[in-house]
């Protein structure tokens, strides 16, 4: 036998509310599955398959609607672990930006070194070119290369170029970071 549930008057009213002010379709749904529980209409297996969702979903909309301040784990959004906000990356880069704007060469390996000096633990590369792709910078040339014949020192890379560019738009072109081999 399904289990019956029972909702306080309070309950009942701010599902009825969600349902009638919501502008959001989760809330509605969120009060639509409170009225139809409450009213014992349908057990938690049969709304769930009615509206497509577990009867876990069921029941965890329910414990919303008990609980406002309830929050689930569905609704933490990405982005928790963010060694940096987003404005602070940005001004990460923006001074290196600066810096090859008045010429300075800077390689992904000095970048990613001083990013681990600035938040203070050591990250791997991948999370630092993630970084960089979040920031609208992007790889323009292949990664395949003889890397005894790149250039060593910045001197050497003015004049040959580099197979591994990193460039960062810019209302006046492109800002290139070239990391070394």
């Amino acid at each position: 036998m399904a289990k019956k549930i029972t909702l306080t008057p309070e309950e009942l009213d701010r599902a009825a509310r969600l349902v009638h002010n919501s502008t959001e379709l989760r809330d509605y749904r969120r009060g639509v599955i409170a009225l139809l529980m409450a009213d014992n209409r349908y057990t938690g297996k049969e709304l769930a398959a009615r509206l497509g969702i577990t009867e876990r979903s069921v029941f965890n909309e329910l414990a919303k609607i008990r609980n406002p301040e309830l929050k689930a784990r569905g609704e933490w959004g990405g982005a928790r672990t963010n060694l940096m906000s987003f404005p602070e990356e940005e001004a990460f880069l923006g001074e290196y930006i600066e810096m090859a704007k008045r010429g300075i060469i800077l390689t992904i390996p000095i970048l990613h070194d001083e990013f681990n000096k600035r938040v203070g633990k050591t990250v791997p590369k991948s999370t630092f070119y993630r970084i960089l792709q979040r920031h609208d910078w992007r790889k323009v040339k292949s990664d395949t290369i003889n890397h005894h014949l790149v250039p060593k020192t910045p001197e050497e890379l003015k004049k040959k170029g580099s197979r591994h560019q990193w460039v960062k738009p810019t209302k006046n072109g492109f800002i290139v970071v070239f990391p070394q081999a």
